[in-house]
């Protein structure tokens, strides 16, 4: 078993000992869409070690687009009878004839990098993807869970609830993916206030886990790229923006929350710690194994990581009076991601 599952596989045996009802989810099936991507697979991984260690007999389904990227993906578990891969563009129509009860609704282009090339994919995945999901959804009587992401709040103040809302300049380069996620949650409120779905939507600070996209021009998969190749960690900007950080971990039990103790129609923020991207830097720099490598600094406002928003906080306290804490630490997120990476 190479790095990477076994990190997964630990993790998921950690996030099942939660405080949850999992009894919920017994003979169900759970449908996840973009299973590919690395919050998925964690989602995938975490229902699979519940039909190990609790007989849940959950049946999950995962629908992906790229099959040759599943099978590496999944290459330990794709030949299980618990676990079925569909092969589908989610901005298709939704095929799939046996009952589903719950959907995790993930697929996006969520890289700076994809949503700077494809412009107009990041918008047709967000918005016809989620109406073919919620259709399917309200076909199956289905509850779903929205990822969405706290990029919605555009250039928010610090502290954001879920009901403030800052500026978004939707012709600005880059914005494709706040205006994707914005319509994604609009209909995700219009099928629900036409009692057509029953919806969560989880607005996910930035993520730390394994599986991230290396250098994907953002700065937490730009760290990782440099700590890997032990060179020295560059930050596009003078450090100081603040941001909100959630571990896989924790952001995997917070969706399970969401599912299981939720209100049908809520919106929920999810991040655990606020620091400054100059913090960050220096919790990837104590990994790196170059003892000459150090922290420079490059203030490029073309580069494409960066968003021009100084500040980007949110406040998940309403996830948490639904019973949901985190308790992954930021820096042993960034160990557990750099160590499935490491031979």
């Amino acid at each position: 078993m190479d790095n990477y599952h076994r990190v997964v596989w630990e993790d998921t045996h950690e996030i099942i000992n939660a405080s949850l009802p999992w009894e919920t989810l017994q003979d169900k099936t759970v449908l996840i869409t973009g299973a590919n991507g690395f919050i998925s697979t964690y989602l995938v991984y975490t229902l699979l070690s519940l039909n190990d260690i609790y007989n849940t007999n959950v049946h999950i389904v995962g629908m992906v687009r790229d099959i040759c990227r599943a099978r590496e993906r999944f290459f330990d578990v794709i030949n299980r009878d618990d676990f079925e891969i569909i092969v589908q563009d989610v901005c298709e129509p939704i095929i799939y004839k046996s009952n589903v009860d719950f959907i995790f609704h993930s697929a996006a282009n969520a890289t700076p990098a994809t949503t700077h090339s494809n412009p107009i994919g990041t918008l047709r995945t967000s918005y016809l993807g989620t109406d073919n999901v919620l259709s399917f959804a309200s076909e199956k009587n289905a509850s779903m869970v929205y990822l969405s992401s706290y990029a919605v709040y555009g250039e928010n103040r610090p502290g954001t609830d879920e009901n403030s809302f800052g500026s978004s300049d939707c012709f600005k380069s880059g914005t494709c993916y706040t205006e994707s996620k914005r319509i994604g949650e609009a209909l995700c409120q219009a099928y629900f206030s036409s009692n057509k779905a029953k919806i969560f939507v989880a607005r996910i600070g930035t993520v730390i886990g394994p599986g991230i996209t290396i250098g994907g021009n953002h700065h937490i998969s730009d760290f990782l790229s440099n700590v890997l190749e032990q060179k020295n960690i560059v930050v596009y900007s003078d450090g100081t923006p603040v941001r909100s950080y959630i571990s896989t971990n924790d952001l995997t039990i917070a969706l399970f929350t969401m599912l299981i103790r939720g209100q049908h129609g809520n919106v929920y923020n999810v991040s655990s710690e606020n620091l400054t991207i100059q913090n960050i830097a220096e919790l990837f720099l104590t990994h790196n194994m170059n003892s000459d490598a150090r922290i420079t600094h490059i203030i490029n406002p073309s580069h494409k990581s960066m968003t021009g928003v100084q500040d980007a906080t949110i406040d998940a306290n309403r996830l948490k009076n639904a019973g949901w804490e985190p308790s992954t630490t930021i820096r042993t997120a960034i160990r557990r991601m750099i160590d499935c990476y490491r031979v």
